[in-house]
């Protein structure tokens, strides 16, 4: 029997014919659901090499942007040593942030030939806690489960998504941090357990998955590239060349190396910025095709230790991109 549905033309199959595969899916998604329900965040935290980091209230500034850089992280703890007390997190957003509202306001009040100093970078870590508004402190115990971690980065009740949870003991004391990139590599780790209906889904098919991509030209000014990833609050924005082509992506982590000179270069394209005005290294910009699966876009993201992947079209256009969140947002 033909049936036809708009655009498509299909065969009805029998209910016996769809048994094997409706069985198998079952036995999956079953199999999966036990994984997210049977692992605390403890057990994801043990898998992570690196051990807690903290930092003082009264670190500048400059001396949390290298240990960022030198961790290669892009949070911190923020504690007061003295109460031992959990204060929040400072971000690479909110350096941005700090960064940007610091060069409007030395380019308001003086000619365009000063620019702030590096005396900026001195100021504590405590002035710039949370001016983004993206790292709100929320809190998860040890003992729970990996569904449980899943709901809490997706809680509609945070305006904007976290990033990272304060990660609690049974006394109620901050004993570690997890991040969304902890959740993707145990995914990872786990993926041959992740059902096909979904590690095998194209990416072109998922519905809602690719979202668009926010785009600068590689010769635009670097500080109006700033101000679109704070202004909408988001970490990386993708860098196209005059054909509209990806060339690159520039990240808020770059802030991380900025040295002395970087404002110098605020007037300047992105791309002399990226040379001459962070130390931060260039990375090669990871893109997948729209016939890539979910499943190969959780390993590339989890094994290049990224945040976000672009989708490009055969002309090299991007026409989309996955991020950490959307991931999580089709676990379970």
């Amino acid at each position: 029997k033909i049936v036809s549905e708009p655009g498509l033309m299909k065969r009805t199959t029998s209910e016996d014919e769809n048994q094997p595969h409706k069985k198998q899916c079952t036995e999956h998604d079953k199999e999966w659901k036990a994984v997210l329900i049977n692992h605390t965040v403890r057990d994801v935290l043990a898998k992570r090499k690196q051990d807690l980091i903290t930092i003082d209230h009264h670190t500048t500034l400059g001396n949390a942007m290298t240990i960022l850089k030198e961790k290669n992280i892009l949070s911190l703890p923020v504690v007061d040593e003295k109460e031992k007390k959990f204060l929040g997190f400072v971000d690479v957003l909110d350096i941005a942030d700090f960064v940007l509202a610091t060069w409007k306001l030395v380019s308001a009040s003086m000619d365009e030939h000063h620019f702030p100093t590096k005396d900026v970078f001195s100021a504590p870590v405590v002035k710039i806690l949370n001016i983004s508004h993206v790292n709100q402190p929320s809190y998860i115990e040890e003992n729970a489960t990996i569904s449980d971690l899943i709901d809490k980065f997706l809680d509609r009740k945070n305006y904007y998504r976290l990033h990272r949870l304060a990660v609690t003991d049974k006394k109620g004391d901050v004993v570690d941090v997890i991040s969304q990139s902890d959740v993707i590599s145990f995914v990872k780790e786990h993926l041959d357990t992740l059902p096909a209906h979904k590690k095998d889904l194209k990416l072109g098919l998922m519905s809602g998955l690719l979202r668009s991509p926010l785009m600068v030209r590689i010769d635009s000014p670097f500080v109006d590239a700033l101000e679109v990833l704070c202004r909408n609050k988001i970490s990386g924005l993708a860098l196209i060349d005059h054909e509209f082509k990806l060339s690159g992506n520039i990240s808020v982590s770059d802030l991380r190396g900025m040295n002395p000179l970087a404002f110098d270069f605020f007037n300047g394209s992105t791309l002399q910025f990226m040379a001459k005005g962070t130390d931060s290294p260039m990375k090669v910009t990871q893109s997948l095709g729209p016939g890539n699966t979910f499943g190969e876009t959780i390993e590339r993201l989890a094994t290049e230790r990224i945040h976000r992947i672009y989708i490009t079209g055969d002309s090299g256009h991007p026409v989309g991109f996955v991020s950490l969140i959307d991931v999580i947002a089709r676990l379970k």
